[in-house]
């Protein structure tokens, strides 16, 4: 039997973030790596309540219901970056925060708590290594932003300064390290550390956003980032080295922590032994920590230098933001090149013209091997003007005319690289800008069927990267305040799931489902790795659901928001359509009611004279034939009744009356309440149904009831029974007033008296 493929959940605070994308990308890859099953629940932080009273980040505590998602998911084991998700918190508050997972099968990333086995960076490691090379640059004193020492890895990073400063026998103060928000609000304090601390002349920032603000604060004293100060950042962050200049940094690799959490995971499940716990970490020299391996300066880009060493220091030059390896080798492969063959055929004689086109098929060469680096354009850029300065002052004149020529023909090559990347590039944006709008457009495409709508919101998804999608409500939205806590036993309706651009509904009798079933549906295709995220469907103050979107690449990680927002809408456009169309309907009947009401005479339950009119015109209109029976007839001696026997005795006469002339004419009749105690009544003519034969009737039913039931007084009532035919509508009046003459001419012949004999 096939073993069961394992389902791990990520729990990540903000996936648009730097940190928690990298650790998901990571995650993703190493997933699909080992056939696991993935499910990313992308939150924000918590702790942080006081940003939510900033209008850009009001909702934003909405995302973290996903973390209770998580909790009830049943997935067989969670990895959750607590020390990211909730790096405000101190180490009991993170505990709390970790029940809601239980304990079992449960990792804790980025912080150690007691219960869990954890993974987190080497923090040490990466710090003593730039405390060694600062004490090489001869730096003595060194001060830290420490950042927040309730976070773990604060505390781990600031003691491993306190130990470098102490195996390289330099002075620590309590002045020299500050403690402050691990975000760019941290001025302040990084301001302070300056100020009091006159004699610094380097400074250790517990991540790289600290380290850009310090950037500020020094230059703000008038002193130089690099020369008068150092700065060493953490995490090596995108934007490191393109500060100016380059920050040194330690490089934490989150995408390696998010495939290393996977793996741990999987030989947890599988029963594999895995104790290790921490991730390595490595120093990165640049300028900003006196980094003197700096091959963009002419004096430092010596071709005489061994040739591994200048391939070692291209090779680092290049590959610090670019993840194209193969690029980054033909690249380095290429500036050797015809860095060899200017130091061989150009400097030591005059160059030839088969010199020149030997290294201009040489730049083509590897130009179609597609060696351009989009992230390392300026880099390229220094690299061959520097080059170019270096070479040209030991070339002879011949040579330097060739020189120039390679160096205009280079650069024309890579400007040419640049431009067809741009336009690219500006295609792609132009295709994803619409893909984006077409989304958008379709999501709020709905038509009359609202139950299909669900599906319609699906549609488009995979033009914008989601391959495969699960949408999944609440029975009903929950109005969910900050603050609140999310109800545990909530209903969930599996609503609609799309493969591409084909969407489908769920039949309604199939729709009710467990919570773990929200992770595993009887339409998830079981033969193949799937690597979901999860999308909170909100708005505003309200839940709705969530939908599993699974990606095709993690650059869908970029579309995610979009994504959030616009299914959030669509859903809430059909929850308000569904309440206009439940409000309709109840207003319809309610006008039905009221209709009928208007109509209805409320003593009797026979039709009012509007009622009787309408309803005897579209008697007579729909009949097959034009003959029918009308009779008038009232009640006899109702004053007397009422008078005599009180108005309660008087109503049920009346009723009677109403109720006499419906049996008499049947139950295709028309019975209509005219006057106080007067009633006319139409039928069509049949054998069964006659003036004569309604007469008769009437007197039977009277008599019948004046016998069984004993009142102290006779009821009675009159009839005036007409055949008649009827064309239209028009001639129903004059038949009215007939069979009206006909029952006072009758009533005229009988006795006043209603006592019995």
């Amino acid at each position: 039997m096939e073993e069961k493929r394992p389902s791990i959940g990520l729990v990540v605070s903000n996936i648009t973030d730097v940190f928690p994308n990298s650790i998901s990308k990571g995650a993703m890859k190493e997933a699909a790596r080992l056939g696991t099953d993935l499910t990313i629940f992308p939150g924000k932080y918590v702790g942080l309540e006081h940003r939510y009273f900033i209008a850009d980040a009001r909702y934003e505590y909405q995302y973290n219901v996903l973390f209770d998602h998580a909790a009830a998911s049943g997935l067989d084991y969670l990895i959750v970056a607590v020390g990211t998700v909730a790096y405000a918190y101190d180490t009991q508050k993170k505990q709390e925060f970790m029940k809601k997972f239980g304990t079992k099968n449960v990792l804790s990333l980025s912080s150690v708590l007691e219960g869990y086995d954890y993974l987190m960076y080497d923090n040490q490691s990466g710090i003593l290594d730039a405390i060694r090379h600062l004490a090489k640059q001869g730096k003595k004193h060194i001060g830290m932003m420490v950042g927040d020492l309730n976070n773990l890895e604060c505390q781990e990073r600031y003691l491993a300064y306190r130990k470098g400063l102490e195996e390289n026998g330099l002075e620590f103060t309590d002045s020299y390290m500050i403690t402050s928000d691990i975000s760019e609000k941290c001025r302040a304090e990084a301001y302070e550390l300056i100020e009091r601390n006159p004699d610094l002349d380097a400074v250790i920032c517990v991540n790289d956003q600290i380290a850009m603000v310090m950037y500020d604060a020094i230059r703000a004293h008038g002193k130089r980032i690099g020369r008068d100060i150092a700065v060493v950042g953490f995490d090596d962050q995108p934007f490191a080295a393109e500060l100016d200049p380059p920050l040194a940094t330690v490089r934490a690799d989150a995408e390696y922590l998010g495939a290393r959490s996977v793996q741990k995971a999987v030989n947890f499940l599988r029963g594999i032994e895995d104790n290790e716990n921490h991730v390595p970490t490595k120093f990165i020299a640049r300028q900003s920590a006196f980094s003197q391996i700096d091959i963009y300066s002419p004096e430092h880009l010596d071709l005489s230098m061994d040739h591994e060493v200048l391939r070692e220091r291209l090779y680092e030059l290049l590959k610090e933001r670019e993840e194209n390896c193969e690029a980054v080798n033909n690249v380095v492969q290429l500036c050797l090149a015809i860095l060899g063959s200017i130091n061989n055929d150009l400097i030591p004689r005059d160059a030839t013209d088969a010199d020149l086109n030997n290294i201009l098929d040489m730049i083509d060469t590897y130009f179609a091997k597609g060696v351009f680096l989009p992230e390392s354009v300026a880099k390229i850029y220094s690299l061959v003007d520097n080059a170019y300065t270096w070479a040209k002052d030991k070339c002879g004149e011949t040579s330097r005319r060739y020189l120039e020529m390679i160096y205009e023909y280079l650069y024309k090559r890579i400007s040419g690289e640049i431009m067809g990347n741009y336009r690219q590039q500006l295609y792609r944006m132009g295709d994803r800008k619409h893909i984006e709008n077409i989304f958008i457009r379709d999501t709020l495409m709905f038509d009359g069927n609202l139950r299909d709508s669900y599906s319609v919101i699906l549609r488009r998804l995979s033009d914008l990267g989601a391959d495969t999608a699960f949408l999944y409500l609440f029975k009903e939205p929950i109005e969910h305040r900050q603050g609140d806590k999310f109800p545990k036993d909530v209903q969930w309706y599996f609503k609609s799931y799309s493969y591409g651009n084909h969407t489908f509904t769920v039949p309604p009798e199939e729709q009710k489902i467990t919570p773990h079933e929200v992770f595993d549906n009887k339409y998830l295709v079981i033969d193949r790795q799937h690597t979901f995220v999860v999308a909170d469907i909100y708005s505003g103050e309200t839940q709705y659901g969530i939908a599993l979107l699974e990606p095709k690449t993690d650059e869908f990680f970029d579309e995610l928001e979009l994504a959030v927002y616009q299914m959030s809408s669509a859903v809430r456009t059909i929850e308000l359509l569904k309440g206009q169309e439940k409000m309709l309907a109840e207003l319809h009947s309610r006008n039905l009611a009221l209709e009928a009401t208007s109509r209805e005479d409320e003593l009797t339950s026979a039709l009012n004279r509007r009622g009787f009119y309408m309803a005897a015109d579209e008697l007579i209109n729909d009949s097959e034939n034009d003959e029918f029976v009308l009779c008038y007839a009232d009640m006899d001696n109702l004053k007397q009744v009422n008078d005599n026997y009180g108005h309660k005795e008087g109503d049920y006469c009346i009723k009677l009356t109403a109720d006499t002339l419906k049996a008499a004419l049947g139950e295709n009749s028309v019975i209509g309440r005219v006057g106080g105690d007067e009633f006319v009544g139409i039928a069509p003519r049949s054998a069964d149904c006659t003036a004569e034969l309604v007469n008769g009737r009437c007197r039977q039913i009277v008599s019948d009831f004046n016998d069984s039931m004993k009142k102290v007084y006779l009821f009675g009532m009159s009839t005036g029974a007409y055949d008649c035919e009827l064309q239209n509508s028009y001639d129903l009046q004059n038949a009215v007033n007939k069979a009206d003459g006909l029952l006072y001419e009758k009533k005229a012949l009988k006795k006043r008296s209603i006592k019995r004999e």
